[in-house]
């Protein structure tokens, strides 16, 4: 069946698409066009509903599509003031706000009067007229904790302040009476009072005083009229009197009265200086010229070379010449070059006298050291010598004169033999034996017993003669005393000594022949080695 007249159908149609004048106890399930409906569940409800009269609950309505009251809306755009009661989260206008907490209202209208009995937190007060405080007086009516500057707070009357910490206050332009008042700075002011005290102090600075108005006494005033001299102390730099004057140059002064005494440590400079009747001028006068000699009276401490009374100083370096003096008497040293004769000396006490070549008949001479000299001339008396002495053995010297030895005395020698100078064919060791022969005076032969033996070559003769023999090879010969010899052996000490084969060497015979013997021998010698030397006592067989 179908087009059914809905007035024609009466009890429940199960799946009815369309259904008018329903009783909503009827219905169940979705209503698609219901025009009327109670106790929808919202969750049912889509779109708009047309003529809902009461609504629990609605969500996401259309704020265009509401009409009337809305008992519990969250949200509402221009809701009549009068309409609205209780809290209101986001009024645009209000009456009484009651939340203490309006973190949105961030600005409000001209208030005629603003009651906060808590604090005011703020950025910026900005207030045109006059901020009131009713506290009781006593208590701090504006109390700034911060230490930040607080600008342009102007203040009628304080009776009462802390520590004004900011330096420039220029509107504090009078203060009540001070106790103390410390300014560590310049203080500027066209006039300074001090009621019934003084200004204390260093007054360097100060300038343009009125004399009329200084009593008492100025420490270091530069320029004083009509001051008692008895009030002065210290230094007064152009005073008409003065007692001591410390300053050291006082260009002002040209002239003073008559001074007991004058101490002056530096330089005088005038046109003249003179000591009156009585007086006199003391000290040194190293730098005075042009003094007549008339003028001088006393002793003189220092040279003259124009004149001179006694000369009382010692050293006279000055005086390089004197004239004819009748007597000079010298008690201590003479330096230097004296020329001229002198009638007397007494004693030289410098030991070196070069220049003194020769002096008179001396009754005496005593030297305690060494003579030195080319010659040494006595002509009578004694010449008493420690030692005669050329300066060393290796170094000839010459004594000329017949002398003998006084009785007692005796010449002694340190050496034991007498030696006698000869020409050689050739040089000898000392301890040789030669004989006569040869192309010259003196040779060494190797034949024993040879009666032509002349002596042995000496070591250091006691005593030489012949010392001006010349020749290519001078030797000195032993002729008599006690000599090294070189022999061969055996020899027993006593043998009579005579040439051997060997040349130059003695040997021991004590059957010699007359004018064949060197000597005796001194010393033992076992024949060990083919040669060897012992002493011998030549002359003596």
């Amino acid at each position: 069946m179908s087009s059914i007249t809905g007035a024609n159908v009466t009890g429940a149609v199960a799946y009815a698409t369309t259904a008018n004048s329903v009783a909503g106890a009827n219905v169940t399930g979705a209503v698609a066009y219901a025009t009327t409906a109670n106790s929808v569940a919202g969750a049912n409800v889509s779109g708009a509903v047309g003529l809902a009269t009461y609504a629990t609950t609605a969500n996401a309505v259309a704020g265009a599509n509401v009409s009337g009251a809305v008992a519990y809306a969250t949200t509402a755009n221009s809701v009549a003031g009068a309409n609205v009661s209780g809290q209101v989260g986001n009024a645009l206008v209000a009456g009484t706000v009651y939340t203490n907490a309006q973190p949105n209202i961030t600005s409000v209208g001209t208030l005629t009067s603003l009651s906060v009995t808590g604090n005011i937190t703020a950025g910026n007060a900005n207030v045109s007229g006059q901020l009131i405080s009713t506290v009781a007086t006593g208590t701090a009516p504006l109390v700034v904790t911060s230490t930040t500057t607080v600008a342009n707070l102007s203040v009628a009357t304080a009776t009462t302040a802390g520590t004004v910490t900011t330096a420039a206050q220029p509107a504090i332009t009078s203060v009540g009476t001070l106790t103390s008042l410390g300014v560590s700075g310049t203080v500027t002011a066209s006039a300074f009072t001090a009621n019934t005290g003084i200004f204390s102090g260093n007054g360097a600075g100060l300038t343009q005083l009125t004399g009329a108005n200084v009593t008492g006494a100025v420490a270091y005033a530069t320029t004083a009229n009509s001051v008692a001299g008895a009030n002065v102390s210290g230094q007064v730099g152009n005073a008409l009197v003065a007692g001591t004057v410390y300053g050291a140059a006082q260009g002002n002064i040209t002239s003073v009265g008559t001074l007991t005494s004058l101490a002056v440590t530096g330089n005088i400079s005038g046109s003249n200086i003179i000591a009156n009747s009585g007086g006199a001028h003391y000290g040194s006068g190293a730098g005075l010229t042009n003094i007549p000699g008339a003028n001088v009276t006393g002793t003189l401490s220092i040279p003259t070379t124009s004149y001179a009374a006694t000369v009382s100083s010692a050293s006279q370096p000055n005086i390089t010449s004197v004239g004819t003096l009748s007597s000079l008497t010298v008690t201590a040293t003479i330096t230097g070059s004296v020329s001229g004769s002198a009638g007397t000396a007494g004693t030289v006490t410098t030991a070196a006298q070069p220049n003194i070549t020769s002096v008179g008949t001396l009754s005496s001479l005593a030297v305690t050291n060494g003579i030195t000299g080319a010659s040494l001339s006595v002509g009578s008396g004694a010449v008493t010598l420690g030692t005669l002495t050329t300066g060393a053995n290796t170094t000839a010297g010459t004594i000329t004169g017949n002398f003998s030895l006084s009785a007692g005395s005796k010449l002694n020698a340190t050496y034991a033999d007498l030696a006698e100078r000869y020409v050689a064919d050739k040089a000898y060791e000392p301890g040789t034996v030669l004989v006569f022969g040869g192309d010259h005076e003196v040779t060494a032969l190797g034949t024993a017993d040879n009666t032509r033996v002349a002596g042995v070559v000496s070591t250091n003769p006691a005593y030489l003669m012949n010392s001006e023999c010349a020749g290519e090879f001078v030797v000195d010969l032993a002729l008599m005393g006690r000599v090294p010899c070189k022999v061969q052996g055996p020899v027993v000490k006593g043998d009579l000594m005579v040439t051997s084969e060997v040349p130059g060497y003695a040997k021991a015979n004590n059957e010699a022949r007359a004018g064949t013997i060197i000597g005796k021998a001194l010393q033992s010698y076992n024949g060990d080695t083919p040669d060897g030397i012992i002493e011998v006592l030549v002359g003596r067989c």
